[in-house]
């Protein structure tokens, strides 16, 4: 590297942790290293490096729950998803809207804002308060995850799919970096105490195993990986195309794959759940040579930072 280009990494990194040093110290604490945001190498740098450098207007599409049902229809149209009863933009619409037992209520524009609905008799007294809220919050500021801080903040009610075996659901998630499927896990009782999760490679081997999740939150050994696995890991190589890298996620009721969120930052891009290997092994795969930053003109320094960032990645 020419003295001239490390000097602007340097100094580019001194006005980031300057400017973001919230970001860089939470870093630490759950990477264990000050990170590299200018000339990211690692995983967990790149995720950094994303959230502040690479704001592809598709990763606001993808933030949005609404709007990723609209792209996958678009990409994949014979790929299903969740129905969608209404859609509304106050909280106090929930008093006129209909609802019915077996749907959930969302937010679109973050995550972890979900209302189950067991009758069709609701409480609004507390239902119009907890939706309030959610209109009120502005999802990925904690962690700048700039996809979703400028979306329109909407709710909706969605039917949810039926289990249609004893076996429950399952969420089936594909790593993809343009077109290449590069891991996939499969989950179930997902957001539960009793989650059991296990990790595959594209053709369905099991891999990770000792360094996944502890024993107890694992799939059992003879867990039999449905056929519905190898279509979606096709169904998020076909999504995933254009795209340098992001997490498919898709639901199984036993008898049909149902397309589910596409995530740009998972777990907010920090937290490691495999000692890292799944992250390494993410990284050897995943290039921001072809992120949305790299390949778009800019003015300015930012269009010097590109420039030279793009010689370093072809040394």
């Amino acid at each position: 590297m020419k003295f001239l280009e490390y000097a602007l990494f340097w100094w580019l990194n001194v006005f980031l942790y300057a400017r973001r040093l919230r970001l860089v110290l939470k870093f630490k604490r759950v990477v264990g290293v000050f990170p590299d945001i200018a000339f990211p190498k690692t995983y967990h740098e790149k995720m950094l490096w994303r959230k502040l450098f690479d704001h592809n207007p598709m990763f606001e599409v993808f933030s949005d729950k609404l709007q990723t049902k609209a792209y996958v229809r678009a990409v994949s149209p014979s790929l299903p998803v969740p129905v969608t009863h209404w859609i509304a933009h106050k909280a106090t619409d929930c008093l006129s809207l209909p609802f019915h037992a077996g749907t959930v209520l969302k937010a679109s524009h973050g995550c972890k804002m979900n209302h189950f609905v067991r009758s069709s008799a609701l409480d609004f007294t507390r239902l119009i308060p907890l939706v309030s809220e959610w209109l009120s919050t502005t999802h990925g500021v904690k962690d700048h995850q700039w996809g979703y801080l400028h979306l329109q903040k909407k709710i909706f009610l969605e039917e949810l799919i039926p289990a249609e075996s004893g076996a429950g659901l399952l969420d089936i998630s594909i790593r993809c970096s343009d077109g290449r499927a590069i891991i996939g896990s499969v989950s179930a009782d997902i957001d539960t105490e009793n989650v059991r999760i296990a990790y595959f490679d594209e053709q369905g081997k099991r891999i990770l195993e000792g360094d996944g999740p502890p024993v107890a939150n694992r799939l059992p050994q003879d867990f039999s990986l449905p056929l519905a696995y190898r279509e979606a890991v096709d169904s998020a190589i076909k999504l995933s195309r254009g795209v340098d890298y992001a997490r498919y996620d898709f639901l199984f009721n036993g008898q049909q794959l149902y397309a589910g969120e596409i995530t740009v930052y998972p777990a907010a891009g920090l937290r490691s759940g495999t000692d890292g290997v799944l992250e390494r092994m993410i990284n050897e795969v995943w290039s921001i040579e072809g992120s949305w930053f790299l390949t778009t003109r800019h003015r300015g320094w930012r269009s010097l930072y590109a420039k030279w960032l793009r010689r370093q990645l072809t040394v």
